[in-house]
């Protein structure tokens, strides 16, 4: 599975920001940078003319080293309808980044290129006049880099033509390849969606391909009006995305730019994203010049702490009056900018990046004399600080001995390598308990059996080769893949691994030998089964046991409920995972998506899991996540169920022989 991630903004509503400028300091190509809002411009512009402002130098943004800012841009009681394109001055290109009717005051963010005189353009194509007011709320930093969840701007660039779409239905565009985005390692794309023509109302939803469609929309309308929104929206894994028209009738026409990519990955620098599949936040009332506190930590994914700006999409749905919304940092003081304007019976949308607290929480002000029921749905979250991975251990499915004597040198050997290396928690995968008791068959396709006296052997020479090493731990595994639980039931398998295996061998001076058991719902056991065999073990040995299973068929979805597949669910995988501390967790992450499942599993519970650290396969397959960004998806998701995730280890797993 492959998850699908809605990473940071092109058109960003309003990046309101830290109360000074950037909480960290990053110096890396494509990073965010937030700053105090500040109103750089509010001039009238006459019919088809080009405003220039200079935003280097002003707001705290840098005179050079800036690739783009994220500006709000408001076009304010225009006496024509039209649009208003933003760029960085030159040649301009042929999108919209905001659409207005006649007297229709709006909204809409931008991520917009610098030029390098430190300049930006916003065109009037109406055949009217209109103020103009820009709000500088961040910069991203200039050059060109591949970290994860990092910013790549472009020149904006139409990528779909406007497009025919009915009520009910929805339209898939490829992205990847098209308009400077690269056709591979991208994460999500940052989208201006524009709309005209529309027949009924309804609402636009924008996602990747394949991916469930979120619960709110990146664009609503009315019948006969038009309008642009910003939106970032994951990509396929053949770089495609989807338009739906949630109306039941009618239609629209869409067209869409794009401004700017994200670097897939999992982010773990300062200013660089986490991407998250949209997800609500709330839906609250807010009073007449009230102010509503949004806490984000654990909603759609993002983190309690370390968290410097959240991607939210603010939603006015029927708004009874005009009015605007601010939306800033909780605890800061409210600035005199705009995130959201919305006129009576208009529904209105933008996405917006904004500054959190250290509680990743955010301030909504209503400045209507009437209440406003607001929507808030977060997409992803900017870094405060940088997360560094430990370094990686080793795990490996024996598969090359065959219970002879010379398993003993091999055995050792390995030993005495994976010490040398540095790897402090070891996981030595060996198969599936045999029906008849004997011993173990090894994975390796062949059906080898290794009687358990001579897998006690091989092991006590590895242990013997890995030698003493203070807080060190060998686990030593099996799994529940036995298709005959009859002859041989559960408990009884669990106790002989613990008394035939575990209680036989001995480790060095600070190195603890403990059993493991991947436990999957897709191999050949119940649930109840796989508690069997956990219980019995546990009560027949005082070793710790290591569950280094994967959360198979779960949701993969933040917050997901669901049962997991062959009718398991997250409550049960819960139960096998948890014992206090007898029991830690070494999660097989070899995508995003089974970091997630994962997060729902410790969610189920309370976030009370001890997780031993995380588990990849790199070492066999290259195109799965690296041991770094395995633990670095892991450690993220968790942040979204406890406040200070603990992952002490990243292990990758090898193949022997």
């Amino acid at each position: 599975m492959r998850r699908i991630f809605v990473v940071l903004v092109i058109s960003l509503a309003s990046v309101v920001a830290l109360p000074a400028e950037d909480a960290f300091a990053t110096t890396t190509p494509g990073t965010f940078h937030a700053l105090a809002p500040t109103r750089v411009t509010s001039t009238s512009v006459a019919t088809h003319q080009t405003l220039s402002i200079t935003v280097g130098g002003h707001g705290g943004v840098p005179t050079s080293g800036v690739a783009a800012v994220a500006i709000t841009l408001s076009a304010v009681s225009p006496t024509s309808p039209g649009g208003l394109t933003a760029w960085q001055g030159g040649v301009r290109p042929a999108t919209t980044t905001l659409r207005f009717a006649a007297k229709q005051s709006v909204t809409n963010g931008a991520v917009i290129p610098v030029s390098s005189t430190g300049k930006i353009g916003v065109y009037n194509s109406s055949a009217g006049s209109v103020t103009v007011a820009v709000d500088v709320d961040g910069y991203y930093t200039n050059g060109a880099s591949s970290a994860a969840g990092a910013f790549h701007v472009l020149t904006p660039v139409r990528v779909v033509a406007p497009t025919t779409l009915s009520g009910g239905h929805t339209i898939t565009e490829a992205i990847a390849g098209h308009g400077g985005v690269p056709s591979s390692n991208v994460g999500a794309v940052a989208l201006n969606i524009t709309i005209t023509s529309t027949t009924h109302a309804g609402a636009l939803l924008a996602f990747a391909h394949g991916a469930v469609a979120p619960g709110d929309a990146v664009v609503r309308f009315v019948t006969g009006q038009f309008a642009a929104a910003s939106a970032v929206v994951g990509v396929s894994a053949s770089g495609l995305i989807d338009i739906k028209n949630t109306a039941t009738s009618g239609s629209v026409s869409v067209s869409v730019d794009v401004a700017g990519y994200f670097t897939a990955g999992e982010s773990a620098i300062a200013g660089s994203t986490t991407a998250l599949p949209l997800a609500r936040a709330v839906s609250a009332t807010i009073a007449a010049h009230g102010t509503l506190n949004v806490g984000l930590g654990g909603r759609g994914g993002v983190a309690f702490q370390g968290v410097a700006a959240a991607i939210v999409t603010l939603t006015a749905a029927t708004p009874g009056g005009s009015g605007t919304l601010i939306a800033y940092r909780s605890g800061a003081t409210r600035p005199s900018t705009t995130s959201l304007r919305f006129t009576s019976g208009r529904p209105s949308v933008t996405t917006a990046l904004v500054a959190t607290s250290t509680t990743s929480t955010i301030a909504i002000y209503n400045s209507a004399s009437v209440s406003m029921q607001v929507i808030v749905d977060v997409s992803g979250y900017v870094h405060s600080a940088t997360i560094t991975a430990p370094a990686t251990s080793v795990a490996r499915y024996v598969r090359n001995i065959s219970g002879v004597a010379g398993d003993v040198t091999t055995m050792h050997a390995e030993g005495q390598a994976d010490a040398a290396s540095g790897a402090r928690l070891v996981l030595l995968d060996i198969g599936a308990q045999a029906n008849d008791k004997s011993g173990v068959v090894l994975t390796d396709g062949a059906g080898t059996k290794i009687s358990y006296s001579g897998l006690v052997t091989a092991v006590q020479a590895y242990l013997d080769g890995y030698g003493a090493v203070a807080g060190a731990t060998v686990a030593v595994g099996t799994n529940n893949d036995a298709n005959d639980w009859t002859a041989y039931p559960a408990s009884q398998r669990g106790a002989d691994w613990a008394n035939r295996v575990i209680d036989m061998l001995h480790g060095g001076a600070g190195v603890a030998v403990v059993g493991a058991d991947d436990i999957e719902s897709e191999f050949f056991s119940t649930e109840v089964q796989a508690q069997q065999w956990e219980t019995s073990y546990l009560a027949s040995t005082s070793a710790a046991l290591l569950y280094n299973g994967s959360a198979t068929g779960c949701p993969t979805s933040f917050g997901g409920t669901a049962t997991c597949s062959f009718g398991w669910t997250l409550a049960q995988y819960y139960a096998l995972a948890h014992n206090g501390t007898r029991i830690r967790v070494l999660p097989q992450i070899y995508n995003p998506d089974l970091a997630v499942q994962w997060a729902n599993v410790d969610r189920t519970g309370g976030g009370a899991l001890v997780f031993a650290g995380s588990l990849t396969e790199h070492a066999i397959d290259a195109t799965t996540l690296s041991p770094g960004a395995g633990w670095a998806a892991l450690r993220n998701a968790i942040a979204s169920v406890v406040a200070v995730p603990t992952i002490p280890a990243a292990v990758d797993i090898h193949v022997d022989g």
